[in-house]
């Protein structure tokens, strides 16, 4: 190795101790948690939770962002998240599209007779969520495990 090259190896690794990996991190700090109560996303008679009315108004769900749901079905039996780049997830020739959450894109944090909580837990700053369940008739509604 030449003498150039060991400098600039030196320098580098000088700047690397200087700024720590921490330093790098583009990730935003994360926001308070939102609570979504919206006692019409709950239809009881037939034990549905949306948290949107169709496919064109998710929730914003920006980085590191927990989110909780108020759904009120006892303990779901099948909970499933859609995320979008855009609130109007299908706004036709908009451009707006969905798909089904993956990984850690939506972090499954709590889920009880009364609350769904997630969590965006990337570095994505433009996320948007809708969240459905179904419930069972039978279900137990004595479930706080969320303990809101």
């Amino acid at each position: 190795m030449t003498n150039s090259c060991l400098r600039r190896l030196s320098v580098l690794a000088a700047l690397v101790a200087t700024c720590g990996c921490s330093e790098l991190d583009n990730c935003p700090d994360p926001r308070d948690p939102v609570t979504i109560d919206r006692p019409d996303a709950t239809d009881k008679v037939n034990l549905i939770f949306d948290s949107s009315a169709g496919w064109q108004a998710f929730d914003e769900f920006p980085a590191k962002t927990e989110l909780r749901f108020k759904h009120d079905l006892g303990v779901p039996v099948v909970v499933q998240s859609y995320l979008s780049f855009t609130a109007q997830a299908t706004n036709g020739a908009g451009g707006g599209s969905f798909t089904e959450a993956a990984g850690n894109e939506v972090a499954w944090e709590c889920i009880d007779s009364h609350w769904i909580v997630i969590k965006n837990d990337t570095c994505e700053r433009s996320f948007f969520v809708k969240v459905v369940a179904f419930g069972k008739p039978d279900a137990d509604m004595t479930n706080d495990d969320c303990g809101l």
